[in-house]
């Protein structure tokens, strides 16, 4: 018997005009602080999702998923948004498995998409 292992991967879609508008609406100076904080905040919410998850505690896994699509849609992450919708739905629905299948899918568009924004080093005004 032959064993594959699958290795997904996800191709990451910033709204870059979302992006530069967060930038530029807060000047240079405040906008890579907010920035900054805007990242940490949609990483620890990843980590935390994730140890809703493991914990079984689906409605702390809701209120991360319901807090990552406001940082997503400020970010101009709109499949991170998506997808974090996809976590509230299954979240009441009981699929075990997609629900598993979806927050494995959440943390591989979150992570990529923190590292896109990280790598396009958003213009200075």
């Amino acid at each position: 018997m032959r064993v594959s292992k699958l290795r997904p991967a996800e191709v990451v879609g910033l709204e870059f005009d979302r992006l530069e508008r967060f930038w530029r609406r807060l000047g240079p100076e405040h906008g890579e602080i907010a920035l900054g904080i805007a990242m940490e905040d949609l990483a620890l919410l990843l980590q935390e999702a994730r140890v809703a998850w493991e914990m079984g505690d689906r409605r702390a896994l809701r209120m991360r998923a319901l807090a990552l699509q406001g940082t997503a849609e400020r970010l101009g992450m709109p499949q991170v948004r998506n997808v974090a919708g996809d976590v509230i739905a299954l979240c009441a629905a009981g699929d075990e498995a997609a629900l598993a299948a979806i927050i494995e899918r959440l943390q591989r568009l979150g992570e990529g998409s923190l590292c896109a924004v990280w790598d396009a080093q958003v213009p200075v005004v």
